[in-house]
């Protein structure tokens, strides 16, 4: 949660409010008398005194000042994933893992501490964007690893961590209750692991890659670039903000009850249903745009379309961590989640096209997510129930297996 709130900072950090006043001057947007404006800077209608307005990083080169400070941590994930997800797949998960939450934790405090002076703003920025990369990373690969096929998509919203002690004494008290004798799955060893590039060099895993950067990259721009747009929808900011965060907290135990319920449901069905949902929201929306409608439709509408990006965003992880071999998992995640920071870095400039066309965010999410669709639909192959030691170099299909016992009876 620590994290998260990190990643959707942004949104508040770059609220700007409709007009200003200099002194007692009558409400304006007009950038050149803020600029030269010798007077206090008041918002009347401010909702939110956010960093931008703290910084009055609103016009001239404060605005790109705005801009860089938003992509400066997107920079920092970049770097994190890649650098910590090789580091994790060399010397282990768990200690790479626990670095990477204390880099992030300490740079926050600081973060506290320090003067409003962007320079220093923006570079701690970018290292707790470092701190976020590795846990993103390496954390997601280390929790998959621990869990049963079935369970994955429940993980997507319920995350539930124990300990390994307390994990056996439940395996053995099942086994009791079923009157079978306990024997603990062994689970194959990794000889070696393998490095990113030769990763690149193994055709059948370097295919499935470039597909899973499509589908991270077009997921990151999209959704970060709406996210960040967001702060402009009509209504108060902090109400809309909550409603975004409660449907998609319920649409995550929509998603699991589906999963479970409907074996048909697959990773595939997953990212394509969603994605397609997604263009026809951000199309119904540009249209909204175009006739300059500002009712309760687009808040309906852009709420609708979040969570179906979001649902993109579940199969981006679960189709990444199963279309992986052991050996280069964190790797291959690291890769496209540092695939999925370079779409984090442009999404504050797409916003920057709302200048000179309104509908702009709007039509850049219905064409790059047509392109990801078609991607997804000729070339994603399908990974649910995937047993994850399963999952081979030279293997054109992932092996499956539906009903993976927690414990195994002696025949």
């Amino acid at each position: 949660m620590f994290f998260a709130s990190q990643m959707i900072y942004s949104i508040f950090s770059n609220y700007t409010p409709p007009k200003w006043k200099c002194g007692n001057d009558p409400e304006t947007d007009n950038c050149e008398i803020l600029l030269n404006c010798t007077e206090t800077i008041t918002f009347p209608d401010s909702q939110f005194h956010s960093m931008r307005q703290e910084m009055l990083w609103l016009c001239g080169n404060g605005e790109q000042f705005a801009r860089f400070f938003s992509s400066s941590i997107f920079f920092g994930v970049l770097i994190g994933t890649i650098s910590f997800g090789t580091l994790s797949d060399l010397i282990g998960r768990k200690p790479v893992a626990v670095g990477a939450m204390s880099l992030g934790i300490f740079a926050n405090l600081i973060l506290g501490f320090m003067p409003p002076n962007p320079y220093i703003l923006i570079a701690i920025r970018f290292i707790i964007g470092i701190g976020i990369g590795g846990t993103l990373v390496v954390v997601c690969a280390f929790s998959m690893e621990m869990l049963l096929p079935q369970q994955r998509m429940a993980l997507r919203a319920f995350f539930n961590w124990g300990r390994l002690e307390d994990m056996r004494a439940s395996e053995k008290h099942i086994a009791k209750i079923a009157g079978i004798e306990y024997v603990p799955v062994q689970h194959k060893k990794i000889e070696r692991s393998k490095s990113f590039c030769e990763l690149l060099h193994t055709r059948s895993l370097f295919k499935r890659l470039l597909v899973l950067w499509v589908m991270w990259f077009v997921a990151s721009i999209c959704g970060y670039a709406t996210d960040l747009y967001s702060n402009t929808i009509t209504g108060d900011l902090y109400v809309n903000q909550i409603l975004f965060s409660i449907l998609i907290a319920v649409s995550k135990m929509v998603l699991v009850t589906v999963d479970t319920y409907f074996p048909n449901f697959n990773r595939r069905v997953l990212h394509q249903s969603a994605q397609l949902m997604a263009i026809i929201c951000f199309a119904i929306l540009s249209v909204m745009k175009i006739i300059q409608y500002e009712g309760i439709g687009l808040l309906i509408i852009s709420l609708i379309g979040t969570v179906f990006i979001e649902y993109t965003w579940d199969a981006c992880y679960l189709c990444a961590v199963e279309s992986m071999e052991t050996s280069c998992r964190a790797s291959a995640t690291g890769s496209c989640s540092l695939i999925a920071r370079v779409g984090g870095i442009l999404s504050p400039y797409v916003g920057l096209l709302t200048t000179y066309w309104s509908p702009a965010v709007y039509v850049t999410v219905v064409v790059l997510g047509t392109f990801n669709l078609i991607i997804s639909y000729f070339f994603l192959i399908e990974t649910k129930g995937v047993i994850l030691d399963n999952v081979h170099v030279d293997d054109d299909e992932v092996n499956y297996n539906e009903e993976t016992p927690m414990v195994e009876a002696e025949k």
